[in-house]
C-alpha cells in the first residue's frame, strides 16, 4: 500500500479478499495511516499466517508492537541493524528500547529532507559503499551541499 506513489489506499476489505488465497504472503504498508495499518492487521484474526509489514519509518516500533510481523523501511538500506534491532525489541515486547530505537530511526529520516528522497537515499547509500549514489533520469543526483548534510546524518550511525 503505497498512496505516495499509486494515488489510491488500498482498501482493508480488499486486502482481506486478497488473502483468502494462499498465494498471497502479506502486504507491505507505507501509507503512514496507522488506523489503516490495524485494519490490516486485523486481516491475521482470519489468516494468522498473513503477514503485515510496516514501511513508513515513522510507525515501525508502533507497528510491531501492536501485532505487525515486520519492517520494511527504506532506511535499512544504510542503517540495517538499527531497523533490526528495533524490531527484535518490539517483538520481544521491549517498548523502551524499541522506543528508544525507533527514536534513532526517525532521526535517520532526514536523509529524505535532502532534496527528493531517493536520490538522497541513493547518495547515503553510495557513501556507504553501495552503488553509484544516481537515481534513474529524469531524478537528478544529490548536489554538494545535500551529499554533505547527508554524511553529517550519517556520521551520527553507530
Amino acid at each position: 500500500n503505497l498512496p505516495q506513489c499509486t494515488h489510491a489506499v488500498r482498501a482493508a476489505d480488499t486486502v482481506a479478499a486478497l488473502a483468502r488465497d494462499a498465494r498471497v504472503l502479506g502486504m507491505k504498508d507505507s501509507a503512514g495511516d496507522f488506523l489503516t495499518f490495524q485494519r490490516y492487521l486485523a486481516v491475521k484474526r482470519d489468516r494468522p499466517d498473513f503477514r503485515v509489514l510496516q514501511g513508513q519509518e515513522s510507525l515501525l516500533a508502533s507497528s510491531v508492537l501492536h501485532g505487525g510481523d515486520g519492517a520494511v523501511p527504506g532506511v535499512a538500506n544504510i542503517a540495517p541493524r538499527l531497523c533490526v534491532d528495533l524490531v527484535r525489541a518490539a517483538h520481544a515486547g521491549d517498548s523502551a528500547r524499541a522506543t528508544q530505537l525507533q527514536k534513532e530511526v526517525t532521526g535517520l529520516t532526514r536523509v529524505y529532507e535532502q532534496g527528493h528522497w531517493l536520490p538522497a537515499l541513493k547518495s547515503a547509500c553510495a557513501q556507504l559503499g553501495l552503488g553509484n549514489g544516481r537515481a534513474a533520469p529524469p531524478l537528478e543526483p544529490a548536489g554538494d551541499a545535500q551529499r554533505a548534510a547527508i554524511a553529517a546524518l550519517l556520521a551520527r550511525l553507530p
